[in-house]
C-alpha cells in the first residue's frame, strides 16, 4: 500500500463521479483538501467490514470487489467497483461502520475522502444529496435484479449473465482477460466452483465462448442472451 497526500480543489480522475459535478468551488476545496491518494495491491483490504467508517472511497483506477462476510466464515461477492465509482458509505447514517469489506482485485488507485467532509457537503448541497440518492436507488435496483437472477435462472443463465456483465460493464469488450478467480466467479453466481467450471466447459464445447485460463472470448452473444431468459 502506498499513500500520498495531495491537496487539490478539483477532481483529477479520468472517470469522475456524477456527484462531483454538482459541487461549487468552495465545496470542492472542502471535500478534496484532506483527501489521500492510496495505491493498493491485489488482495489488499481497503475497508474492513465492521470497522469504523472514517473515509469514503473513490475508485480512480483498477477494479475493487465488494464482499459481505457471513458469521460462518463464508464470503459473498456482491459486486465489482469500476473506476469513477464511489464506495464505502453504506452505513453512513446508520452506525457509521463499514457494512461490507472492499478488497483490491487488481492494483487500484483510490482517493480517500474523510467522512466528516462528505457529510458536510451532503447536508449543505441538496443536488449532491439527490445524486447520492440516485446512486443508492440504482444499486438497490441492481441488487433486486441480481437476486431474481440467482433465484430463477438456470446455471447456464447465471454464468451467461456473469459473462455479459463482465464484457459490457467491466472490460467493455467481448474479449477480455479476467482478473477474477474461478472462486470469485462462482461467488458472483452463487454456484459451487466445480459447477461453474463444468458450465464453462460446456459453453466452450458448444462454441459459444472460447476460454484459455483467464482469457475469455464471447463467440455467440445471442445464445448467451437466450440462456439468461431461461
Amino acid at each position: 500500500m502506498f499513500c500520498d497526500f495531495k491537496e487539490c480543489n478539483e477532481c483529477c480522475c479520468v472517470h469522475k463521479p456524477a456527484l462531483f459535478s454538482e459541487l461549487s468551488t468552495e465545496e470542492k476545496e472542502l471535500l478534496f483538501a484532506q483527501r489521500r491518494e492510496v495505491v493498493y495491491k491485489p488482495g489488499e483490504v481497503i475497508f474492513k467490514q465492521g470497522a469504523s467508517m472514517t473515509h469514503i472511497g473513490c475508485n480512480k483506477d483498477g477494479i475493487v470487489k465488494m464482499v459481505a462476510e457471513a458469521p460462518n466464515g463464508m464470503n459473498i461477492l456482491l459486486r465489482l467497483i469500476s473506476p469513477g465509482e464511489l464506495f464505502g458509505g453504506m452505513g453512513l447514517y446508520i452506525d457509521e461502520t463499514n457494512q461490507t469489506s472492499t478488497v483490491a482485485l487488481t492494483q487500484v488507485k483510490i482517493c480517500l475522502i474523510p467522512v466528516d467532509s462528505f457529510k458536510t457537503i451532503l447536508e449543505k448541497n441538496h443536488k449532491v444529496a439527490l445524486e447520492l440518492i440516485k446512486r443508492i436507488n440504482s444499486h438497490a435496483v441492481n441488487s433486486k435484479n441480481k437476486t431474481l437472477e440467482l433465484t430463477t435462472q438456470s446455471m447456464y443463465g447465471r454464468v451467461s449473465s456473469l459473462l455479459l456483465y463482465l464484457s459490457k460493464s467491466i472490460y467493455n469488450s467481448n474479449e477480455f482477460e479476467s482478473n477474477l478467480s474461478r472462486q470469485d466467479m462462482a461467488d458472483l453466481t452463487a454456484m459451487a466452483k466445480e459447477s461453474l467450471i463444468r458450465v464453462f466447459k460446456e459453453l466452450k464445447d458448444s462454441n459459444i465462448i472460447s476460454i484459455d485460463r483467464n482469457f475469455i472470448k464471447i463467440i455467440d452473444e445471442n445464445r448467451l442472451i437466450r440462456f439468461t431468459l431461461n
